[in-house]
């Protein structure tokens, strides 16, 4: 089986094209920041920490500047933002599981250009083979010090039926189930790049 990493199409279309408005997104921080030998919940990473995060601080602007049109998935500054279109796949697979924050595009001129959501996914798990996985696990799974070719497995039972999570010893993410990404790619979400890890 195939699970996927959720990535950027063009990834250097993305940061600058958007700028954030207001809020202050560094400050932002998560709910239980308790320590669970995975990585931390410091800035730069609590968006992809599979764990809730307060709203204070949350922007609610930004500003797009691309002649192209909204995309359905961006990652502006570490930050997930999506579409409603995006919002309401996860929505039919995992309802009121994950929280998604209303935000604003607007245009040069402060004219409206779409209504769009912060995504941050809920899930934390520690999914790894550690059998069939080849990378190292320097705190992070990671190419440093493996063999050539050293790969990431997934271990489904892990999964328990989760569709769409973060991995605590994973810098990239979050990861979808293959059901999930069949369904997003079939709905040819923009901005969107599925990236396919094996699961055993």
């Amino acid at each position: 089986m195939t699970v996927y990493y959720l990535g950027l199409d063009n990834p250097a279309y993305n940061t600058r094209e958007i700028d954030v408005l207001d809020g202050d997104y560094k400050k932002v921080e998560v709910v239980d920041p308790t320590p669970d030998g995975g990585r931390r919940f410091s800035h730069g990473t609590q968006f992809k920490s599979g764990r809730p995060i307060k709203p204070d601080n949350l922007p609610t602007r930004f500003r797009y500047k691309s002649q192209l049109s909204a995309q359905d998935f961006d990652t502006p500054y570490g930050i997930i933002v999506v579409s409603d279109r995006f919002r309401q796949i996860i929505e039919k697979f995992e309802p009121s599981k994950h929280q998604f924050f209303q935000v604003e595009y607007v245009g040069s001129r402060n004219v409206h250009v779409a209504d769009m959501w912060i995504m941050v996914v809920c899930t934390r798990l520690d999914a790894a083979d550690r059998e069939r996985t080849t990378l190292k696990l320097n705190y992070f799974w990671s190419g440093d010090g493996a063999p050539s070719g050293a790969k990431l497995v997934i271990n489904e039972a892990a999964l328990a039926g989760h569709h769409i999570w973060c991995d605590k010893h994973l810098i990239d993410g979050p990861l979808v189930s293959n059901e999930l990404g069949d369904a997003l790619d079939a709905t040819e979400i923009t901005g969107l790049k599925l990236f396919a890890v094996e699961s055993v």
